[in-house]
Order: structure tokens, then C-alpha cells, then sequence
């Protein structure tokens, strides 16, 4: 049985944690859902939906990503090309999303539904 795979945003970052401890109130609303929701758990059980359950092929993103992504399109009503630019662009957002701050979020088209 092949280990579960998926591309991971916030590895490798120069910067790591330091900035977004730096940056991001404690009491922002995105820094209290990520304490709240338990996303390891969300992504352990989505993975299984990817095609061949994230074991075979090209990994795909963190399913908790791209369902953070399409949370933030719906809290802020956004589409798909605003969200990317948005997450791209605000800090506590991109640190909600666990993508290192000098990564850049996925592609619009890779959260469409």
C-alpha cells in the first residue's frame, strides 16, 4: 500500500511561521478557525475522494487547502480568479490557508467547482 501524498505549501519556507506570528493578530477571525477545525482530520478524510486516494500519480494539493480557498470565495463573494488574488494579497488570509508567504496560492482554475 502506497503512503498518501498531496503537495504541501508550508514546507521549505525561509521565512517559516516567523512572520505570520509576526503579522496575524491572535484574535484575528482566520487564526481562531485554524485553532477551531481540525483540518488534518478534514484532509485525512478527503483524500480518500481524490482518484486513487493521493497514493498514485501526480500528488495532488492539500484537500484542506482548496476547501479553505473555496471558504474564503463564499465568505467574501468571490470568484475564483479574485480569491487566488485575494489570498495572494492579505496576509491573515494566505496564513488561514497554510500556504507559506512567499508561496503563491494555487491556481484559479484548480479550485473550480
Amino acid at each position: 500500500m502506497a503512503r498518501k501524498r498531496y503537495i504541501k505549501q508550508d514546507q521549505g519556507s525561509f521565512y517559516g511561521e516567523y512572520l505570520y506570528k509576526q503579522l496575524v493578530p491572535q484574535n484575528h477571525f482566520f487564526r481562531k478557525l485554524n485553532q477551531i477545525v481540525d483540518w488534518e482530520r478534514i484532509t485525512e478524510l478527503l483524500i480518500e475522494l481524490y482518484r486513487g486516494g493521493g497514493e498514485y500519480g501526480r500528488p495532488p494539493y492539500d484537500p484542506a487547502v482548496i476547501l479553505k480557498m473555496l471558504f474564503v470565495s463564499y465568505l467574501y463573494n468571490l470568484s475564483e480568479r479574485q480569491t487566488e488574488n485575494y489570498i495572494n494579497e492579505n496576509i491573515p488570509a494566505k496564513y488561514f490557508v497554510g500556504i507559506a508567504i512567499d508561496k503563491p496560492a494555487p491556481d484559479h482554475s484548480t479550485c473550480q467547482g
